[in-house]
């Protein structure tokens, strides 16, 4: 039966049913982001499968929700099962849109093949590829999928983790463009320089008494290209330098999400694992803030400080569940551009200090405040304190010495990053003391 032989009735009932079912999705698809629900029941070809969902804890829901890359579950007719709002970003659809669809309607035709021979072998063993989709505008999208297949509750799901190559891509073509931009420019230069050299050889032979002072013209004008030609090099080498050192730091930062995710296969509900679980994101937090203020400035060498720091503890104190009216939070600091080789380690000590003082400095729900002070000195250096008004650490610990992970960690960046001294007061608290070089 065709549109035309169908009553109006039926068509307004189907379009009912239609609406009825995709607010049923839309409300489920709400409850999985939120955690609201443990299982999902699916009825199909092979009678009804139930999926649980109570070993995805909260945190990594959270963090596979606001990861950058996209996530995406998918059931043996590769239709979507769940999707993360990264994967929505990528394709520039709402989310609700996407679950329940059929994963290959966004991949582009020629990369289809390309999407099935990975799907093939991923199915064995963890496989990874480069495969373009399109966009909801329309738009080809470049994405290095990394493939897994994961057995939830009897059923077979494949799991796909996919980067946005389009920024690198571009990054490549800028390149590319300027290298033969170069190029062309050298070659121009180079063929002027041939048709002066020929013109100096002529007027050599047509000037025999000025044969010295051309051929002094000549050798200057030589050593003017050649000290030319190599400061060109060195601006080539020093763009590919940062373009590898760009896809390093990627290729980091992915190895170490990837690394967290392989850990919802090993949960346990042990509050050590817990504890130290937290503590390793807050670590790996404070490390992707600072490429994200990066990717964000004009300045790709440098970030501000300040404004770091600010956000840093802003989300420890989130972390942890505590709000200003139970600690309160002074932050003292210059506006200080702090290169990259010295803001991951900062970044990682005032993480480490602060997350102690949370902890430890204020038991039983008691009051208090922690400052934080930043300030430069002389001309290179710089000055980093962290204290807080509470119990102190306890007589006779040395902090150097300490079998605590965290303050362990802290020694080690002092003296082997940042190649600085660090210095500790008990009187009204604790307070932690650095100073580095840090100012170029």
């Amino acid at each position: 039966m065709n549109i035309k032989e169908r009553s109006r009735e039926e068509l307004l009932l189907e379009i009912e049913n239609l609406r009825g079912r995709l607010l049923e999705a839309e409300e489920t698809s709400r409850a999985i982001r939120n955690g609201e629900i443990d299982t999902l029941l699916f009825s199909g070809a092979q009678g009804e499968q139930v999926f649980t969902l109570k070993g995805a804890e909260k945190p990594y829901r959270i963090l596979i929700e606001q990861m950058n890359e996209g996530a995406v579950m998918l059931d043996n007719h590769n239709s979507i099962i769940y999707c993360n709002s990264g994967f929505a970003r990528i394709l520039k659809k709402p989310l609700e849109t996407i679950i329940g669809t059929n994963l290959m309607r966004y991949i582009l035709p020629a990369s289809l093949v390309d999407f099935e021979e990975l799907l093939h072998f991923g199915m064995q063993e963890n496989k990874n590829d480069e495969i373009s989709f399109i966009a909801e505008d329309g738009t080809s999208v470049p994405l290095y999928l990394s493939l897994k297949s994961l057995n939830i509750d009897g059923t077979e799901t494949i799991n796909l983790i996919a980067m946005d190559l389009t920024e690198r891509k571009q990054a490549e073509n800028e390149l590319r463009r300027a290298h033969d931009e170069l190029e062309l420019r050298v070659n121009e230069r180079t063929e002027e320089l041939i048709k002066t050299n020929e013109v100096l050889k002529e007027e050599i032979i047509e000037h025999q008494e000025d044969e010295e002072a051309l051929r002094k013209a000549h050798d200057e004008l030589e050593l003017h290209v050649q000290n030319r030609t190599a400061q060109l090099k060195e601006t080539l080498d020093e763009k590919e330098l940062l373009l590898r050192e760009i896809h390093h730091r990627v290729k980091n930062n992915m190895q170490v999400i990837s690394g967290l995710l392989m850990l919802q296969e090993e949960f346990s509900n042990d509050k050590k694992i817990s504890d130290l679980i937290k503590e390793s994101q807050n670590r790996i937090a404070s490390m992707a803030l600072i490429h994200e203020k990066l990717y964000r400035s004009e300045n790709l060498s440098k970030i501000d400080f300040k404004d770091y720091v600010e956000d840093l503890v802003s989300g420890l104190f989130e972390s942890y569940g505590i709000t200003e009216s139970k600690v309160g939070l002074r932050i003292n600091a210059e506006n200080i551009s702090m290169g990259i080789d010295n803001a991951i380690p900062c970044g990682l000590i005032i993480n480490e200090l602060i997350s102690n003082s949370l902890k430890h400095a204020f038991p039983a729900g008691e009051k208090g405040e922690i400052e934080i002070y930043i300030s430069s000195e002389g001309e290179d250096m710089i000055e980093l304190s962290v204290q807080d008004n509470g119990i102190g650490i306890p007589e006779g610990i040395d902090f150097r010495k300490t079998e605590s992970l965290g303050l362990h960690i802290v020694n080690i960046l002092v003296e082997n990053q940042l190649h600085g001294e660090i210095t500790m007061d008990k009187n009204n608290g604790t307070k932690f003391r650095i100073r580095f070089r840090g100012i170029k």
